[in-house]
């Protein structure tokens, strides 16, 4: 029976390891490994379901110890699935919103954008915990878990924006009649 295997490999193995296995007409199959806190986590889609499991993997002769933290029946097929790289969040991506399961919290949020995309494109992370995107010409920041949501300055939509070392500026490119040019705004934190 043909099946599909989900597993890692380190640049001092010589086999991969099999982590999970499906069968083979499986779909949406993403898989993503973290650590957080000194412990392994491990973060599977297939079909419509989001598991996240913690323990130990498999490697060598020695078997996968992994216990489930969490499982979600997903109502968009998944295009991408990370883990960050704080490690604390598991972050199913979809076309018009993602999944966050916030292995800290053992806590799943959903959220949706506040408008669509001419193109679809990974999240851009701003940092650990803030997601921004350009979906209709915006630059908008959403919290890790989709609360604080704030629109920021406009911009084209498709081009990079980012955010300076002392978290102060944001920079992206805006269009102008002349054609386009970069804009900064300033960003405002207070507690």
């Amino acid at each position: 029976m043909n099946q599909r295997h989900v597993g890692y490999r380190t640049d001092d193995m010589d086999v991969a390891q099999t982590i999970f296995s499906y069968p083979a007409q499986t779909e949406n199959i993403h898989v993503a490994l973290g650590e957080y806190y000194g412990k392994k986590y491990v973060a599977v889609t297939h079909d419509m379901v989001m598991k996240v499991f913690v323990g130990t993997l498999p490697r060598d002769e020695t078997k996968a110890n992994l216990r489930e933290l969490t499982a979600s029946t997903l109502t968009v097929a998944p295009t991408r699935l990370t883990i960050g790289e704080n490690g604390r969040l598991a972050v199913i991506e979809m076309p018009d919103g993602y999944v966050t399961f916030d292995i800290e919290l053992e806590k799943t949020d959903t959220t949706a954008f506040s408008k669509p995309a001419t193109v679809v494109r990974p999240l851009q992370w701003i940092d650990s915990y803030i997601v921004a995107n350009d979906r209709g010409g915006i630059a908008r920041f959403y919290e890790f878990d989709g609360a604080n949501q704030q629109d920021v300055m406009p911009v084209v939509e498709g081009q990079a924006i980012s955010l300076t070392g002392n978290e102060k500026f944001l920079y992206g490119m805006s269009a102008t009649s002349d054609g386009f040019a970069l804009s900064r705004a300033r960003l405002i934190l207070a507690n």
